[in-house]
């Protein structure tokens, strides 16, 4: 027997094997081999996608919590809930705003427009606008600022009128301050002719004459400004007498003063408060004092007493 004839013999042995399938029958096999690798495909594409969105969400909520990204849909995170308490007393106030020098112990202005005038390092607390419902004629402000360790309560208008004084202790109202002072300013009842009695104010001493027309603060007082450049009616003093004016603080209260000494005799200083007439200004006071100090009604030698 050679090899060919037991390969032959071989063959014959496994018979002609089982019947060949229908067509159909191996279509429906390989189309459910197909739809078995698409659902296995599906699905791990899905599980890719469910890591890739659970990562989204946790960098959603790590940006919630104070990152820059997106919410949901692209839209931007909404504001975290805010806790229930009350909210902080504003320190920027709602009105336009304008840094400036105002001078010697100048903190606070108001201008003809409403605007808001700070002096440098000043920050304000709080701002009641126009409590003398002056607008727009004369706006007013009553702005409680701070400057270092010290707060202030002030009440000022455009035309130059300023009263202030340390804040009150203890928690109390500034807007209740504000309005209790508009009510009660201080040279308002004066605008129809009257003047504020100023008989305790001539105790003060204040001031005194340094060299020549200067004016040096007594304890207890800042000299905010002065001149000596006073020209008022010979009712009050001479040309050649010696004169000068000043704006001082003293204990809070904002005053000015009228020096003079007449030719052999001792110097006098007169005090006047800060009214909403005298205005703010060396300039408006002597302007005022002018006025008192004509010969005619409400002037003469009289003049500011």
């Amino acid at each position: 027997m050679n090899d060919t004839d037991l390969a032959a013999r071989i063959d014959r042995s496994f018979g002609d094997g089982p019947a060949p399938q229908p067509p159909h029958t191996h279509l429906r096999a390989g189309r459910r081999a197909l739809l078995r690798r698409r659902v296995a495909t599906g699905a791990g594409a899905l599980a890719v996608l469910a890591v890739v969105g659970a990562g989204v969400a946790i960098s959603g909520l790590a940006d919630d919590g104070g990152g820059s990204g997106t919410g949901p849909s692209g839209q931007e995170p909404g504001p975290a809930a805010a806790p229930d308490q009350a909210p902080a007393v504003p320190t920027v106030p709602p009105l336009d705003v304008r840094r400036a020098d105002l001078g010697p112990g100048g903190l606070v202005a108001v201008d003809r427009d409403g605007t808001l005038v700070l002096a440098p390092g000043v920050r304000v607390v709080e701002v009641v606008e126009d409590p003398l419902d002056s607008a727009p004629a004369d706006p007013s402000a009553a702005v409680s600022v701070v400057r270092g360790d010290q707060e202030r309560w002030s009440l000022v208008t455009s035309s130059g009128y300023e009263f202030s004084q340390p804040a009150e202790p203890g928690g109390s109202d500034f807007a209740a301050w504000a309005e209790q002072t508009a009510a009660e300013l201080p040279g308002n009842s004066d605008a129809d002719g009257a003047d504020p009695d100023v008989g305790d104010l001539q105790q003060l001493r204040l001031v005194r004459f340094g060299d020549g027309e200067t004016l040096r603060a007594e304890p207890g007082t800042t000299v905010l400004a002065q001149t000596d450049d006073v020209v008022l009616p010979e009712s009050f003093a001479a040309p050649d007498d010696r004169t000068a004016a000043a704006r001082v603080d003293h204990d809070g209260d904002l005053l000015f003063v009228l020096a003079r000494q007449l030719d052999g005799s001792d110097p006098e200083f007169i005090v006047y408060p800060q009214t909403a007439r005298t205005g703010a200004t060396l300039t408006s006071f002597l302007s005022f004092a002018a006025t008192k100090y004509e010969d005619g009604p409400g002037g003469g030698s009289e003049g500011l007493r």
